[in-house]
């Protein structure tokens, strides 16, 4: 997944091969991460230095998704995906195993660390072992306690015997070896220069659930590229379709406009246009449920929001009708092993590559491009928030993290009563430190004018514009650049707020936002914690 295109070309193919989740291995990506897109997401685990090999993951579908319950990175060439199922919780591993070739040492090392996700499996889950073994099952009589009489081989390689004592160490089944198919859909990988066809990818299930996976075969169809076959086995089990909260989606208000003298005009009449329609409240609160409606509402009619997507898109259709090209050739080349046919292959799968190269370049071009126009504009902002982005590169999250003991917190209810737990115990300690300085008690409060429009002109004149907004979604700039009647309109809200001595229910709520230290993202030790305020508290 290295050569640009690849992830999307992938998520086409598997859409048309109608799977839920995928298990993924030489991914070859530095780190550990989660990407989100529409309909799908990308979890995985790599090498933690950028070496091009290894790596393991998991593919999800956007309805899986709300079944999620955790993913954890284990290594290079294992993950683990937890879901929430219906009767059963379904624990998945992702796996990578050394080659025939490797050393014994490191053989070992996998397998221990195999073993050991496999004791800590959940007593009651379905624990389901997926991805590229490396092992031929044979027909010996010492493997068939644990697979099953349909394999492709005769003989059960070394890597096979190590497969084999594991799963009747932890009474499982391979699974894959169980289903009588035609050979071109017991075969999974293609070794490389030649015809021959092994089948080393495999499923593995604990015995007490095997009759929950009622097939299991290879697919030809689906290419991404790689020398394996698509294994694609059905799982007869339900997934629970509680619904999570989401949380409410911030707004990104499309700020610039109103540098544009047309633009901040639409804005300001529709500011005007809005509050003509409703009538002034002594109510504190409903005021500000008034004025806030009226700022967001024209904001919505006049600027909108910011539709640009995390990274420019540039796979486009030219890169769409190469890659068909290439696949239709990839079939030719499967139905009949020519060599015409294999070079035919190799020719389109170089143009293909070759296209999609050229179309992210020609985007690195125009982002260096823009970067040199802001340059030349004195725009400080926008060139140093490009010539960032492209100096840090892809910048991976990931939706997890560890209790005191190092143990994966799973599901999302859990993970936030945690970071409440931690961020309260923060502000208890420093409570404590300033309580510990001497307090000054004041027994009557002097009498102090209500504030003036001229002192509200100047407080909203001293706001911080490119700033994160609170809760409201309403941002500095859209309150500096309102119309006259409506900071009239703030004017009285203000005063009659210090004379109430009570503020709007918002004004009360901060957010409070976890950013990365250093160190491990699982550890929430390596966290400091910043809190977004109201905007209009701000002004007040």
């Amino acid at each position: 997944m290295l050569k640009p295109g690849k992830m999307k070309e992938i998520m086409e193919e598997l859409g048309k091969a109608r799977v839920d989740i995928v298990a993924v291995q030489e991914i070859r990506w530095q780190g550990q991460g989660r990407i989100d897109k529409k309909d799908f997401s990308l979890f995985y685990s790599g090498p933690k230095e950028r070496t091009g090999r290894y790596g393991t993951g998991f593919i999800v579908s956007a309805k899986i998704r709300k079944s999620l319950l955790a993913f954890e990175p284990l290594s290079d060439r294992l993950c683990k995906l937890r879901l929430r199922g219906k009767f059963r919780n379904i624990t998945l591993l992702s796996t990578y195993a050394p080659t025939e070739d490797s050393s014994d040492t490191l053989k070992d090392e996998f397998y221990d660390q195999l073993s050991r996700e496999c004791e800590k499996a959940h007593k009651y889950d379905i624990l389901i072992l997926l991805g590229d073994f490396n092992a031929k099952i044979g027909t010996e009589n010492f493997i068939a306690t644990v697979a099953g009489k349909y394999t492709l081989h005769e003989e059960t390689s070394e890597n096979g015997k190590r497969l084999g004592q594991l799963a009747a160490r932890y009474n499982m089944i391979i699974k894959s070896t169980c289903f009588e198919h035609k050979r071109i859909h017991k075969g999974t990988w293609i070794c490389p220069g030649t015809n021959v066809v092994n089948q080393i990818d495999h499923v593995v299930i604990n015995k007490r659930h095997a009759s929950s996976i009622i097939d299991v075969k290879s697919c030809r169809g689906p290419s991404c590229d790689s020398d394996h076959f698509l294994v694609k086995a059905t799982l007869r089990e339900r997934l629970s379709n509680a619904h999570k909260n989401q949380g409410r989606k911030k707004k990104r208000w499309n700020i610039d406009k109103l540098k544009y003298e047309e633009e901040l005009n639409l804005y300001q009449q529709r500011v005007n246009e809005n509050l003509k329609e409703t009538v002034e409240s002594q109510d504190v609160q409903i005021e500000w449920n008034k004025i806030k409606n009226v700022i967001v509402e024209a904001a919505k009619e006049s600027i909108g929001e910011k539709t640009g997507r995390r990274n420019e898109e540039w796979f486009d259709e030219e890169c769409r009708v190469a890659i068909q090209e290439k696949n239709k050739k990839r079939e030719i080349m499967l139905q009949r092993m020519t060599r015409w046919n294999k070079e035919l292959y190799r020719e389109y799968r170089r143009k293909a590559n070759k296209i999609c190269r050229e179309k992210k370049r020609e985007m690195l071009k125009r982002q260096i491009e823009s970067i040199e126009r802001n340059r030349e504009r004195a725009d400080a902002r926008k060139y140093y928030q490009t010539v960032n982005w492209l100096r840090k590169g892809f910048q991976p999250r990931l939706k997890a993290c560890k209790d005191n003991s190092g143990k994966l917190i799973e599901g999302d209810d859990k993970i936030l009563e945690h970071w409440a737990k931690h961020f309260k115990t923060q502000f208890e300690k420093e409570n404590d430190e300033e309580n510990e300085e001497e307090e000054v008690f004041q027994t009557a409060e002097p009498l102090v004018k209500e504030p003036s429009q001229e002192e509200l002109e100047k407080a909203i004149c001293k706001l911080k514009i490119n700033k994160a907004p609170g809760q409201d979604d309403i941002t500095a700039e859209l309150i500096k650049n309102a119309s006259q009647e409506l900071r009239k309109r703030f004017h009285a809200l203000i005063c009659n707020i210090w004379r109430e001595e009570k503020m709007p229910d918002d004004w009360k709520v901060g957010l409070i936002v976890p950013l990365i230290k250093k160190g491990d993202k699982m550890k929430w030790e390596n966290y400091r914690g910043i809190t977004l305020l109201n905007v209009a508290y701000k002004v007040l």
